[in-house]
């Protein structure tokens, strides 16, 4: 073999060689250390202000940078909010959680706090839980057809002075159910009263047209009171009845399409009723 002294062979010593194996064995260790090993954990605690409005604060073994969700849902009174929030330093912390700028209600609560799928989650979160949360696990963890996600939950009591009592208050439960059920009677007995209307609607007679107005302003007014009643039952329930107290509101009317909005809110009523 002839070398050329000009362009001698390059030679790749076994030193060289062994840097570089021991340079990627590091990368691939440090990688695999990052890996998310234990169950997700969510612990929180709730702070309230003067003025009674609410704060969420937590610790998460869920890496930084973890993009997150906390939700406070009324289940014995009318209150829905979230607040998004992000892992750092092994904790988050949410936005104040108020009515108007006010305290809440007193009342049942639902506290959760939730991690979305790993795809809208930063490169390196998803490095830490996997490209499709494979690295996930534990009971906070749930499947689903867009992919892994986390999901938190506890219920509280908010009393007197903004205190928290982290448990189910059975009373409370009790007292929220026996509101709704007061207000499907009323709401069932008004459809009544409403669809009797029907020999005046189409009536020509002066006394019928004005015994037809009379019904109408009544009933109406009636609606409207169980509209306002209606914000004291929890967050979905409440929506849904003013919506019934809406349509009962034009059932109740000498219009030749009442009876439609009355076969609207007797459908509504039903569904409400089945929850």
């Amino acid at each position: 073999m002839i070398v050329d002294p000009a362009n001698p062979p390059q030679v790749r010593t076994t030193t060289d060689t062994t840097e570089n194996i021991d340079e990627a064995n590091g990368g691939v260790a440090e990688e695999a250390a990052s890996i998310l090993k234990e169950d997700v954990s969510i612990d929180v605690d709730i702070k309230t202000d003067e003025q009674g409005r609410l704060t969420v604060k937590g610790n998460t073994n869920l890496p930084d940078g973890a993009e997150l969700m906390v939700s406070l849902r009324g289940t014995s009174v009318d209150y829905g909010g979230d607040s998004k929030s992000r892992v750092s330093g092994g904790s988050f912390k949410s936005e104040r959680f108020s009515s108007d700028d006010s305290g809440l209600p007193q009342g049942q609560y639902e506290l959760s706090v939730s991690m979305s799928i790993p795809r809208l989650q930063s490169e390196t979160v998803r490095k830490v839980i996997g490209e499709e949360g494979e690295h996930l696990k534990g009971p906070l963890v749930e499947g689903g057809v867009l992919g892994t996600s986390v999901h938190f939950e506890k219920p509280f009591s908010l009393k007197k002075e903004g205190a928290i009592v982290w448990a189910i208050d059975q009373g409370e439960v009790r007292r929220a159910a026996d509101s709704k059920a007061a207000i499907l009677r009323e709401f069932t007995e008004l459809e009544k009263q409403a669809r009797a209307m029907a020999p005046f609607r189409d009536a020509t007679a002066l006394d019928k047209i004005r015994k037809c107005g009379e019904l109408m302003r009544k009933n109406r007014t009636k609606a409207e009171e169980l509209a306002r009643k209606s914000e004291s039952l929890p967050t979905g329930d409440s929506l849904t009845a003013k919506i019934i107290a809406k349509e009962l509101a034009l059932c109740a009317t000498c219009s030749k399409d009442a009876e439609d909005y009355c076969d609207n809110a007797k459908t509504t009523l039903s569904e409400l009723k089945q929850r």
